[in-house]
């Protein structure tokens, strides 16, 4: 099946008590990048019963980007519909790049854990790189306020911070990469990221 240059990417979700409304967003930012790094964005909302199956393989998705914002819930819509789209990579072999969130998410469907942490809001941080064959910059911007305690023996440890918490993660047998920092809130994006990031949706090896 040839595949097509869509991204699909998922959103936050919040609910405005004044207005009682459910609401998917995401920062404009999140599309710009995805365009800089030579794919075109297509946005999924956390509807539970949205049929993935059809939608992604009638589009031909080049990737999944599990993107930031909210806590996990499992149970809610947007657990439901990332755990399937976590389950549909695996089944079709689809690169996913979780941000934030989104690494989490990873981690917990693997059977992994959370714990708080502080300090890692709107913070530069510097980054350890444990990889020999990826080249991350070595400050990046985390918004996160829950870190990795137990990571499964399914992942490798990419980075992390000065601190210990990790910062960055690779599938040992899945086309899964995680993130706990934003790539799109740079002022300027990162050109190592974006370097990092267009391979791996293009199906290389990284």
């Amino acid at each position: 099946m040839k595949k097509n240059k869509f991204i699909a990417v998922t959103m936050r979700v919040d609910f405005f008590k004044k207005r009682n409304e459910i609401r998917s967003s995401l920062d404009n930012k999140m599309l710009e990048w995805i365009k800089n790094i030579g794919f075109h964005p297509f946005l999924l909302p956390s509807i539970k019963h949205l049929d993935l199956d059809v939608i992604l393989s009638n589009l031909k998705i080049s990737g999944i980007i599990i993107s930031g914002g909210n806590s996990i819930k499992k149970g809610s819509p947007r657990y439901e519909v990332e755990k399937k789209l976590l389950n549909y990579s695996i089944k079709n072999k689809i690169p996913v790049l979780g941000i934030c969130h989104g690494m989490q998410m990873m981690s917990e469907i693997e059977g992994g854990k959370l714990k708080k942490i502080k300090n890692h809001v709107n913070r530069a941080n510097y980054l350890i790189n444990l990889s020999n064959n990826i080249n991350y910059p070595k400050t990046v911007k985390c918004y996160h306020n829950d870190t990795i305690k137990n990571l499964s023996k399914n992942f490798r440890i990419l980075c992390t911070c000065k601190k210990g918490s990790i910062e960055a993660i690779s599938h040992k047998k899945l086309k899964w990469l995680g993130w706990m920092f934003h790539p799109e809130r740079d002022k300027i994006f990162n050109l190592k990221l974006i370097k990092i990031a267009r391979p791996f949706f293009q199906g290389k090896k990284i």
